[in-house]
C-alpha cells in the first residue's frame, strides 16, 4: 500500500485484476477515482504510467528479438516462430490499446474537472 499523498500505480479490483489509477486521494470521507491531488502528484503519476508503458513495450520488443534469434538457431519450426511473433505483436497492441484508452478516459475526466473550476473562477471574477 502506498503512503497518503503518493501516486498509486496499481490497485486490485474485486476480480483481482490490476486497475490503473493516476491519482491517489487523501480524503477520509470519499474514495473518488481520479481525484486531483495537485499538479505535482498528477505529473509524477503520469510520468510513471508512461514509463511503465514504455518498459512494457521494451519487453515486447525483447520477446520479438529473442524469437528472431531462436529462429536462426534451427531445430524449431519457422511457422511456429512466426505465429508466436504475431501473437506477441497482437498482445503488445492490445495491452497498449487498453492502457492508453484508460489513461485517455482519466485525462478527459481530469480536463473536465479543471474546466469546471476555471469556469467557476471566471464567474466569480465577473461578479466581483
Amino acid at each position: 500500500m502506498s503512503r497518503p499523498g503518493r501516486p498509486l500505480a496499481r490497485a486490485r479490483n474485486r476480480r483481482g485484476h490490476a486497475d490503473l489509477h493516476l491519482f491517489e486521494h487523501q480524503s477520509q470521507h470519499a474514495d473518488v477515482p481520479g481525484r486531483d491531488t495537485g499538479a505535482g502528484a498528477t505529473n509524477g503519476m503520469k510520468r510513471k504510467v508512461y514509463e511503465h508503458v514504455w518498459e512494457m513495450n521494451q519487453g515486447f520488443e525483447q520477446v520479438l528479438r529473442s524469437l528472431k534469434a531462436l529462429d536462426k538457431c534451427g531445430g524449431l519450426q519457422p511457422g511456429e516462430i512466426r505465429r508466436f511473433e504475431q501473437l506477441a505483436r497482437e498482445n503488445c497492441a492490445a495491452a497498449n490499446s487498453y492502457v492508453l484508452e484508460s489513461i485517455a478516459r482519466l485525462e478527459t475526466a481530469h480536463a473536465g474537472r479543471l474546466f469546471a473550476r476555471r469556469k467557476v473562477r471566471e464567474q466569480k471574477r465577473k461578479k466581483a
